[in-house]
Formats: C-alpha cells, structure tokens, sequence
C-alpha cells in the first residue's frame, strides 16, 4: 500500500516540479530535522534549507504529504538518512540530479536491520557535515570559498565537542546507560559505554516481558541509579522502572530542535550522560 502511495505522490511531484515557480536561491531539501540544521551551518544566507519532517516531530512513523513530495521535486539537493528512517526519500530522490544518502557516508552498527541514528555519533556528524558542503560547493561553485569558510568553522565546533565528550566521559564508574528506545549506540560506540533499550531501536517497537526483565535484572546487578527517558518518545515504561527500583530519570534527546541546535542538544546531552554513568 505504502509504494502504491508514493508512486502517486511521485507522479504528482513531477507535475508539480513542471509548475514550479522561479526561486532567487537554491533550494536544499533535508529529509528531517537534524541534517536541516547541518546544511544550514554550511550555506547560511545563500540558499535556502527547508526540513520535511519539522524539529519537534517523531521521524520514525512519518510518510509525506502531496506538498512535501513537490518541494522535493523542486530541490537542487535532498538530503536524506537513508537505513529506514526515511524510506519515502529514496523513493523520491530518484528523478534528482543531487542528492545525498547519509547511510552510504558512514559505518552503520546492526546486522539485518541497521541503526538509522547516525547523526548522534559527532564523528558521524563531521562526516555528514563535510559531504553536505561538498554537494553544495559542485551546485553553486561561485560561493565556494564562503561554504568552505563555514565548513571549517562549524567542523572546529564539532571536533571541540567531540573532545569534550573524551575528556568529560573518560573517568566514570559505570559503562552502561538503560534508555527508553536505543537510539544512541553510535555515541555509545565513540566513547566506549554501552546501552539498553527499553524499545528497540525503532521507538514503535513495544518491549516483551523478556526484555523488561532483563533490563530489571541489570538495574539490580549493576546497582544502575538513573534512567533515561526523551521528549519524543512515551516516559511511559521508563517512569514505571524508576518507580519500581527508584531511579531518576534524566533526558537524552536524539533531536535537536529549533530552539537548541545540534551543539546545544549534545551538551545537554553529555551533562545528563555524565550524571548517569557516575563521572567524576
């Protein structure tokens, strides 16, 4: 049924392309939020960067509407993740001269399924970072230098982040975190811990009573002390755990928003990390 949709969609696209209205700036399309945010750094003023899936919203279930599927049509570059997170922009990259599929960019953790939260890696995030600013550099070659410049000041960002994250996380007493869906196992890559999922790593996916006891019986070998919960996903399962074995629940968020960026969402991020694996 789905395919049945998007192939309408795609032909309504088309026409909508042929419609289309002039535009003063290039038109970078991202699939959702985070890697909005990541072509915004690198083009600034120059062009124009619209997000299908809006900071604020759950990317794990969503499917486009007719006008989503036309501004795509229209966009010089589309920039999607790729790994079943966004399954609908494969589909509708396909008549695109440019565009870019992160999960071709990078190493992905998970066997049959793969992990889509490849964003949450800051090393990850360097690399998304670079590949935007070198399609954008080939599309508007004029404006180069000034891409690059943006490129080398929001890489210094990262890589300052990314050295936070080494030195804040180096000297701590636990390597696990207990989460509400397993969305951070390339952070948990990076900086060698380790995390359990109430959910799997697509947040739809209800735990069995295995999993909960599992993740009950880690909590009391490994005397855990907090929990994770995040804004988007249900606190539901994760305040009933804390309840049970009084624990505190912190936040880590997998989105930033329009309100706090990529920079300020993982320093959040870290200071709630670092409380709950017991850093010094």
């Amino acid at each position: 049924m789905k395919k049945i949709i998007l192939s309408t969609l795609l032909v309504f696209a088309l026409g909508a392309c042929a419609k289309g209205a002039p535009r003063e700036k290039p038109l970078v399309v991202a699939s959702f939020y985070p890697l909005a945010h990541f072509a915004e750094q690198i083009v600034g003023d120059k062009m124009e960067v619209v997000s299908i899936i809006e900071a604020g919203s759950e990317p794990h279930a969503f499917e486009p509407s007719p006008s989503d599927v036309a501004k795509i049509s229209q966009a010089d570059l589309l920039v999607y993740n790729g790994a079943g997170l966004d399954f609908w922009a494969e589909k509708l990259s396909k008549k695109l001269d440019h565009k870019l599929k992160m999960a071709d960019q990078v190493d992905l953790i998970g066997e049959n399924a793969k992990d889509p939260h490849i964003w949450l890696s800051i090393k990850n995030a360097e690399i998304e970072v670079e590949k935007i600013a070198q399609k954008v550099m080939e599309i508007d070659p004029e404006n180069k230098a000034f891409y690059q410049e943006n490129l080398e000041n929001y890489m210094q960002k990262l890589q300052n982040l990314d050295q936070k994250y080494q030195d804040e996380l180096r000297d701590c007493e636990l390597d696990l975190i207990i989460t509400s869906h397993e969305a951070f196992a390339y952070l948990a890559r990076d900086y060698g811990f380790e995390q359990i999922g109430v959910k799997g790593v697509f947040a739809e996916n209800e735990p069995s009573i295995k999993d909960l006891e599992k993740i009950s019986n880690l909590i009391k070998d490994r005397e855990i002390k907090y929990i994770f919960a995040e804004e988007l996903v249900s606190p539901k399962i994760s305040e009933t755990l804390a309840q049970d074995y009084n624990l505190e629940v912190l936040v880590l968020n997998p989105l930033p928003n329009f309100e706090r960026g990529y920079l300020e969402t993982m320093e959040e991020n870290l200071a709630n990390l670092k409380k709950g694996v017991l850093c010094q």
